[in-house]
């Protein structure tokens, strides 16, 4: 093998890694959003309230951005309120779900907008400390 085929073969091997290395970076960047985090009362009044209101996706997945929340991550909490009200609560619920649903579900919608609003704003927190789910 002759020195230039040799420089082209290591070259050809540096970019392949700098290819794969950008894809892994850029994945892995799409999956740590929040990833590991808890839920904040905050975050499961949001989507509490998405739920309510029958939000559209587009109004789903940019309060999921606002809150650093996967829109994915999201969308299952707004069904896991879906299956609490039809009666299909599931062992794998938090007792915080629970109790914000027992407490906010039947809230009038425009109060709940109000607190949303508030929330995002910073002029409400109704807490601070995450449960664990």
């Amino acid at each position: 093998m002759s020195l230039s085929d040799d420089l082209k073969s290591q070259k050809n091997k540096l970019i392949k890694a700098k290819t794969e290395q950008a894809k892994s970076e850029k994945s892995q960047a799409k999956r740590t959003r929040r990833a590991g985090k808890e839920w904040s009362k905050d975050d499961e009044l949001i989507a509490l309230y998405l739920y309510r209101s029958e939000a559209s996706r587009f109004l789903r997945d940019n309060y999921a951005e606002k809150r650093e929340l996967s829109s994915r991550a999201m969308a299952l909490k707004i069904s896991t309120f879906e299956s609490i009200r039809n009666g299909n609560m599931t062992s794998g619920v938090s007792d915080q779900t629970k109790g914000l649903f027992k407490e906010f579900g039947r809230t009038d919608i425009k109060e709940l907008e109000q607190k949303v609003i508030a929330i995002l704003r910073g002029e409400l927190t109704l807490s601070d400390a995450p449960a664990a789910e």
